[in-house]
């Protein structure tokens, strides 16, 4: 008989949990304030400042997939996956500082050395993100415990969401020059990596071996290019190009939102109004997710959340030229995106 509850402690769900936490202030500052960095501070024309922030997307996104395979084939004596988040966390830290400071270089070379170190800081990223998504499988026990990972996650990157809306256009624009205001925020947020990364490798240590045996037995199989392909067929092929898209959305839109509020509403202090909604709708989406998922399939769940988030979106294309219905339509699209990427692992493992 399935187990009807987690078996997991709390304490151990949530102190897992950290790494979206910490992953939330990447994102959000990454999100919403590179292409500005790189157009209002660095001085790149628009054009050259889309060239960067894409080419590199596309790289970060194969990188993904290589720092998985280069997982699964190198061993630390730590552990499997611990280490690699460890040394994920301190490469990304040390590199988001170095991205964000401002140095005195000819902007034709500036742009290849910008890239280039963009690259670097999303490698550590990956290695990090890769090798902490990878523990639950060793954590988990049954579908439960996947679940209430994967709710606790959300529910650490909705609250990291609250504290970024509330102190990080603070922290950034709290210094003479904007530049400073760049290279102090990303000392912040690497320090908040490096420290919730370490509290996750620590209390997922007594797990993270190849003598457990974990809820997916597989888990412990090399994935070759060619096993990987071949998980590409039948209904993956339209729910992969469906979180391709809603994901590339997601990466999309908070690029574009400084620039929208401080050029088309002509509100800059609007952004933290716009992030503040935007984390307490987060909530009410995290609230909803285990009461939704009792009652309703996770397909229906994940299309019509889908569905419902892409509406939004269109009615705030021509509703969003004032302030309140933009923040209230935006948020709500946000709401969906929640509860669909908090249902996503579960819906892949059903």
């Amino acid at each position: 008989m399935e187990t009807k509850k987690s078996t997991l402690k709390p304490s151990l769900v949530y102190s897992y949990a950290l790494g979206d936490f910490c992953f939330t202030f990447f994102i959000m500052f990454i999100g919403y304030y590179l292409m500005y960095y790189l157009t209002d501070v660095i001085k790149f024309d628009t054009t050259t400042a889309a060239y960067v922030y894409t080419t590199v997307q596309i790289f970060e996104t194969i990188g993904v997939i290589i720092g998985g395979f280069i997982q699964d084939r190198v061993r630390f004596k730590g552990g499997r996956f611990r280490p690699w988040a460890s040394f994920g966390s301190l490469w990304c830290a040390v590199m988001l500082v170095v991205l964000f400071t401002k140095y005195n270089i000819p902007l034709d070379k500036y742009t290849w050395v910008f890239m280039l170190m963009y690259m670097i800081a999303y490698w550590g990223y990956n290695f990090m993100w890769v090798a902490f998504r990878a523990l639950p499988g060793m954590i988990s026990r049954n579908q439960n415990d996947v679940m209430a990972l994967a709710i606790a996650s959300q529910q650490m990157a909705v609250a990291a969401a609250l504290v970024y809306s509330a102190v990080g256009s603070k922290i950034l624009y709290g210094f003479k020059k904007i530049e400073t205001g760049f290279t102090v925020s990303a000392l912040v947020y690497g320090c908040i990596i490096i420290l919730c990364m370490f509290v996750v490798t620590r209390v997922t240590k007594p797990y993270d071996n190849d003598e457990t045996t974990a809820f997916n037995d597989k888990v412990h199989e090399k994935a070759s290019i060619k096993d990987t392909l071949k998980c590409f067929t039948g209904p993956m092929v339209p729910f992969f190009i469906a979180n391709v898209l809603r994901n590339s959305v997601s990466v999309a839109i908070p690029a574009l939102m400084v620039y929208y509020f401080k050029y088309v509403l002509g509100n800059s202090e609007g952004i933290s109004i716009y992030q503040g909604a935007l984390a307490i709708l987060q909530v009410a989406a995290v609230l909803l997710i285990k009461p939704l998922s009792r009652k309703l399939s996770k397909i229906f769940i994940y299309i019509a959340t889908a569905v419902f988030s892409a509406l939004s979106l269109v009615l705030a294309f021509f509703l969003g030229k004032e302030l309140i219905p933009f923040v209230v339509l935006m948020g709500l699209n946000n709401f969906f995106l929640v509860i669909a990427g908090s249902i996503t692992n579960a819906f892949i493992t059903d």
